[in-house]
């Protein structure tokens, strides 16, 4: 019994053994955890949005913005450069119009179209995100309401909205807040505006050129159904919203990089392209020509191109781009078959001599006519002042004798 006793755990060890050595030998790597670790990141990098952007790609994309907003930062900081300047590797255009309004804290997806939109819609395409694009309490909210404003001012408080910093009634913008400095300073004072949607055509017309220029023209929310009202304000703080304008590029901010990680954003971009996609014209991504991220005032990072053999799929000029060969004999030929109509034409434009020459001596016969009136009148208009000349000459003698 003692000798089997002790067989016995001689021969469980070469059995445990060979696990371990196998497991190690597929792997590649000395520990199964690290083999584990390997796989789930080839999982990630695998991973597609929509079936066609590269997460990992994108991930990339986002850190290196992230790195970038962190050394912009620093210069900005630094006392031995310029204020407002930089020299940094993925600084963009000082003179760019786009980053009007915009800050190096938010990230912007880019997508670029083929076709351009026919008709431009006013009304913003609302995406709700897991993250919301405004932390609400990070966020400085003020909200115009339809007069009177003292209803709403008592009504949030009992509904529980916190969110809500200011109420402005329309009678108020346009009395206290008509001058242009007050306006000014309330857009700085807030960083996101909502309002009414019964009073959301009046705004651009009480607000002005300014606050859309900086992107501050206020999200309109349905604030009639008070049971409802706390998750439409919440709502409309977290979503993001993009126009569906006549131009080539749609720019739909994802995150802000100082709230969120990397991996936060990137399940917003998730979220937010294939709902930009589905309302892009023109077959959705057939129309996309690129995917691009960048912050506010930065480069664009690429992350997904068309292939260049669908570049041109979807354009209605593309089959001008290549003309088909036109052979030597064919191109005999049709001129061959073009004569005879060309020399129809020809005759049938062609003006008869004798008709020619009839309408040429017509002509000089009217003018010779012409002429010979304007003498005649001028002769008879000078007989005329002459003999009126002699009457006055006639009677001044008369007169003179008498």
């Amino acid at each position: 019994m003692p000798a089997s006793t002790k067989s016995s755990p001689k021969a469980a060890t070469p059995n445990k053994k060979p696990r371990i050595s196998s497991a190690a030998s597929a792997s590649g790597s000395p520990s199964t955890s690290k083999a584990a670790a390997s796989s789930s990141s080839s999982s990630s990098s695998a991973a597609l949005i929509d079936a066609r952007v590269s997460s990992s790609q994108a991930l990339k994309a986002i850190k290196a913005l992230q790195s970038h907003r962190q050394k912009y930062k620093a210069a900005q900081l630094d006392k031995g450069k310029e204020a407002g300047k930089s020299v940094l590797p993925l600084d963009g255009e000082d003179d760019d119009a786009a980053g009007a309004g915009r800050t190096e804290d938010m990230g912007y997806l880019n997508v670029t179209v083929k076709r351009l939109a026919k008709e431009k819609k006013s009304k913003p395409v609302s995406i709700a995100l897991p993250h919301p694009l405004n932390p609400l309490r990070a966020t400085e909210v003020c909200l115009f309401v339809k007069d009177p404003q003292r209803t709403y001012k008592d009504l949030l408080p009992t509904l529980g909205v916190s969110c809500i910093h200011r109420i402005v009634g329309v009678s108020k913008l346009k009395g206290k807040f008509a001058p242009f400095e007050a306006r000014r300073s309330l857009m700085d004072e807030y960083d996101l505006f909502l309002c009414d949607e019964r009073v959301a055509p009046m705004m651009p017309a009480l607000l002005g050129t300014k606050w859309m220029q900086k992107k501050k023209m206020p999200v309109a929310v349905n604030v009639v159904k008070s049971r409802h009202m706390k998750a439409e304000l919440e709502k409309a703080i977290g979503s993001t919203r993009f126009f569906s304008n006549k131009g080539s590029t749609i720019s739909v901010p994802v995150g802000s990089l100082s709230h969120y990680s990397p991996e936060e954003i990137l399940e917003n971009l998730s979220t937010a392209l294939p709902k930009v996609v589905s309302k892009i014209p023109f077959d959705g991504w057939q129309n996309i020509q690129n995917i691009e991220i960048k912050t506010g005032k930065s480069a664009s990072l690429p992350v997904w191109n068309c292939d260049l053999d669908s570049r041109w799929v979807g354009v209605p000029d593309a089959e001008m781009i290549e003309s088909p060969e036109i052979s030597e004999a064919d191109s005999e030929s049709e001129a061959e078959e073009a004569a005879p109509a060309q020399a129809q034409v020809a005759a049938a434009t062609k003006p008869k001599e004798g008709s020619k020459k009839t309408k040429s001596s017509t002509q000089v016969e009217n003018k010779g006519a012409a002429k010979a009136g304007k003498v005649a009148a001028t002769s008879a208009a000078k007989v005329s002042g002459d003999k009126k000349e002699r009457e006055k000459k006639e009677k001044a003698a008369t007169k003179g004798k008498k």
